[in-house]
């Protein structure tokens, strides 16, 4: 119960404070950093074969290596299976090679930003958590 004005000044402050956390939970959420954490570095692979990496997936998804792989190429916003799609080996022969030439290009201009925006993500030498 309250008793005087000073405590009812301080539970009315409390409420405000209560209503700001609600309005800005929303942004606290999408700012939250992401972290990661490798125990092994050994079950991280220099190159990749997506064809071969989706396979794995589908067969042992709970994998060391597919799990830190698959949340390597989520940290830098890489979709595999639009990656598969980029490739053109496995196309129509009747195909144009202007297709071919703008699929090869796309997939190699996200492949390299990614590889970019890792090295940048890793280089600062910080500690990353991440639980896959």
């Amino acid at each position: 119960m309250i008793k005087s004005t000073r405590e009812l000044r301080k539970f009315l402050d409390k409420v405000k404070i209560s209503d700001k956390i609600d309005d800005i939970s929303p942004w606290i959420e999408a700012n939250l950093p992401k972290f990661i954490y490798f125990n092994d570095y050994h079950v991280i692979e220099s190159a990749i074969h997506i064809p071969t990496f989706i396979l794995e997936m589908k067969q042992n998804p709970l994998d060391t290596r597919i799990r830190t792989t698959k949340c390597l190429f989520k940290h830098v916003g890489i979709d595999i299976e639009e990656i598969q799609r980029l490739d053109p080996t496995p196309t129509n022969p009747n195909r144009p090679v202007e297709d071919l030439l703008r699929l090869t290009d796309e997939r190699h201009v996200k492949m390299s930003s990614a590889s970019e925006d890792m090295t940048e993500k890793f280089s600062d030498q910080k500690v990353y958590c991440f639980f896959p």
